[in-house]
């Protein structure tokens, strides 16, 4: 149903794909009880505004308003009892620029591929399990504000405009690619808490210094290769580190 524009949806379960290549459908509400966004319920829905409330009143408003002109600020609310979003759900969904997981425990892979988010943000004791590609290649990403300890392999691969990232202390690995490309990126902070650097994370960036504390003992090979503005690069003595072949190759 690709001329689809609205939907209100009160029943307590979402299908898999069940709005996928609804490139026209612009207003979304999900009623309370939902707690699973599946498996690429909205991918490819280019136009999508999502709302998912968990106020009631705020629920009628929008029942009321919905219309074809009308348009909300292209964010993702989400009710306390929403807990996950699986595999590649928001896909493509190029009109979505904001979202806050505030109630969300689980995120399969690929859920915001390609997306439209300018900016994001993941409060700790939240998050339980994050899915690989989460927000990769999301172009438009400028501001991720990640306040848990828990990042996925290509997380933020290709994100070409993500400018900082301050990596929280507890966090102890960086996984594979998690940067990788992120070619935007010129300040970057380390936690002490950091053991593991794995590969490619942050190869493609443009930071232009590095600094390692002594408790990382594993670094992948060409974790920052190709950094082309990298000047200075602190690594302190580990016991018994672990590099990685080619880890500055092409800087």
């Amino acid at each position: 149903a690709p001329q689809l524009k609205k939907a209100v949806f009160n029943n307590s379960v979402l299908g898999y794909g069940m709005f996928y290549n609804c490139t026209d459908l612009r207003n979304v509400y999900i009623a309370i009880g939902i707690t699973v966004i599946p498996e690429i319920a909205f991918k490819n829905c280019a136009n999508l505004t999502l709302v998912v409330s968990k106020d009631e009143a705020k629920y009628n408003t929008i029942v009321n308003e919905l219309d074809d002109t009308f348009s909300f600020d292209k964010e993702v609310f989400v009710s306390s009892n929403l807990i996950t979003f699986e595999v590649s759900a928001f896909e493509n969904c190029t009109s979505i620029d904001n979202v806050e997981f505030k109630y969300i425990v689980n995120t399969g892979n690929r859920v915001f591929y390609n997306s439209g988010l300018t900016s994001v943000y993941i409060p700790r004791g939240t998050i339980e399990y994050v899915g690989e590609e989460l927000f990769a290649s999301s172009k438009e990403l400028v501001l991720a504000d990640i306040d848990c300890p828990m990042l996925s392999v290509s997380m933020f691969e290709d994100c070409i405009k993500l400018d900082n990232m301050d990596i929280i202390e507890d966090t102890k690995v960086i996984p594979t690619k998690a940067f990788k490309n992120c070619a935007s990126l010129t300040t970057l902070v380390l936690p002490y808490s950091l053991e593991e650097i794995q590969a490619e994370a942050f190869k493609q960036t443009n930071i232009p210094s590095i600094t390692i504390n002594t408790y990382v003992d594993v670094i992948g090979e060409e974790a920052f290769a190709e950094c082309k503005n990298l000047k200075s690069a602190i690594i302190y003595p580990a016991v018994g580190p672990s590099f990685g072949v080619s880890l500055f190759e092409d800087c």
